[in-house]
């Protein structure tokens, strides 16, 4: 899977809703991650339905009891919902798609067992409780987000909390536009020497005289550093490539008053990139 086809599991998500076996729609739109980060405006809210609402609602399905926390990994029962018991769920995956950390099949995950416990629907939820949402568009936009090492740390099959400057290592630096390759790191440094963000190569031509090491290069991007669709996550522009202020991180090209260098994969990246290593599998 390369960036953009997994760029396209967010901006373009969507879910088999288990109770009723249609396909529904539920673009993912929003910025941000943690509970209490001031980068994220719904924090709170998010932290609020997890806990509050969204476990004890599952447990229900789970064994028939409001309880609280979710087991780490757990299984439903066939006589409360649709969804198999030989299924296995876990919880951390479900922290981390209302944390804005979670992988699509993460966030997935937990739509299907917020559609089962009753959270999403226009009634009351297996617990009692009022559902969050009539419709699973409005529980995504509601509570579902993202931010950008979310997004490359998920596709490298990597923990999605994964600090920005594990990105830039010198070893792993590019040198030459020959070099930069689909699924290289590009990262984003401030003037003052902080890594401001990540995003991924999903494509690069040359626009430099033949054998040029820098130069003119045709980049395309892919990227979560803002709220919005497609258009402000996937972009295709024309970048003058030369050797950074940091010269220890190679080349890449000035952006206003920051600098985005292009680093090859970390080592520990997967190669079946993109299918949310990591996510349920390490719950």
């Amino acid at each position: 899977m390369d960036p953009k086809e997994y760029l396209d599991r967010f901006t373009y998500f969507k879910i088999i809703n288990p109770l009723n076996g249609l396909m529904e729609s539920a673009p993912i739109t929003r910025w941000g991650s943690n509970w209490y980060n001031t980068n994220r405006d719904n924090g709170e809210e998010c932290h609020r339905e997890h806990n509050g609402y969204f476990t004890p609602a599952v447990h229900v399905a789970i064994d028939g009891k409001r309880k609280f926390p979710l087991p780490n990994q757990f299984f439903f029962k066939d006589e409360y919902t649709r969804l198999s018991s030989y299924e296995g769920f876990y919880n951390m995956s479900t922290i981390r798609a209302f944390c804005g950390k979670g992988s699509p099949d993460e966030i997935a995950d937990t739509i299907r067992m917020a559609i089962v416990a009753g959270r999403i629907g226009t009634g009351k939820d297996l617990a009692g409780r009022p559902a969050a949402c009539a419709t699973v568009a409005q529980y995504v936009k509601k509570f579902m987000t993202i931010d950008c090492n979310a997004y490359v740390g998920n596709y490298y099959g990597m923990n999605p909390s994964t600090d920005l400057d594990y990105y830039a290592k010198t070893l792993t630096r590019r040198m030459r536009i020959s070099d930069i390759r689909q699924g290289d790191v590009v990262v984003t440094v401030k003037a003052n020497g902080k890594h401001k963000h990540v995003a991924l190569v999903q494509d690069i031509q040359s626009l430099a005289p033949t054998g040029s090491d820098l130069g003119a290069a045709m980049v395309t991007l892919c990227e979560w550093g803002q709220d919005g669709g497609e258009e402000n996550h996937f972009s295709r522009k024309s970048r003058d490539f030369v050797r950074g202020p940091k010269k220890e991180y190679g080349i890449g090209w000035k952006d206003g008053d920051k600098f985005r260098y292009v680093f090859a994969p970390p080592v520990e990246a997967t190669e079946a990139r993109g299918w949310g290593l990591g996510g349920r599998e390490t719950g």
